[in-house]
């Protein structure tokens, strides 16, 4: 018995070490979330993250944010087979690039200019909905920053661009 929960335990849990001691432990829980709900969830961050000038509770809000809505549309996707959310995290040129991809359903091109709107939302219970990506648009240009949608049948990706401390 203690064999069989220390396999469980021990596969659930991954640590993270991305340079900020708060994503380590939302990216954690993140991947725990994932791991109870079937979902593969890839982390690769190639450089630390203390080069962003950004508050460590705002980049949290970023991420959590669209992992959030990543795993929610897996969920409501009828693939039952091959469900992951990627999160990349590098540098390039004077950007610091953070690229968060899911295999869920695609989102129609023509929602693409609303998607950020407050209030707006793909999900079917619309209750409470519809701020989260308004807020990380809103983050993402206080710091300057970009944000792009690229959906396809087979994969969504956000792209967030940021410009790095020098």
């Amino acid at each position: 018995y203690i064999s069989n929960l220390s396999n469980n335990i021990t596969s659930s849990y991954k640590s993270f070490n991305t340079g900020n001691d708060y994503l380590d432990g939302l990216l954690s829980l993140k991947y725990n979330q994932a791991w109870e709900s079937d979902i593969e969830f890839e982390v690769e961050i190639r450089n630390g993250l203390e080069k962003l000038k950004m508050e460590s509770y705002e980049l949290i809000s970023i991420i959590s944010n669209i992992l959030d809505n990543g795993f929610e549309a897996i969920k409501q996707s009828n693939n039952t087979t091959n469900r992951k959310v990627i999160l990349n995290a590098y540098e390039s040129e004077k950007l610091y690039c953070i690229e968060i991809s899911n295999n869920g359903p695609m989102i129609p091109q023509q929602l693409f200019s609303k998607i950020f709107e407050s209030g707006f939302s793909t999900k079917k219970s619309k209750a409470e909905r519809g701020y989260g990506l308004y807020i990380v648009k809103q983050l993402v240009s206080k710091y300057n920053g970009t944000i792009t949608l690229n959906s396809t049948d087979e994969k969504t990706c956000f792209m967030i661009e940021l410009p790095q401390e020098r």
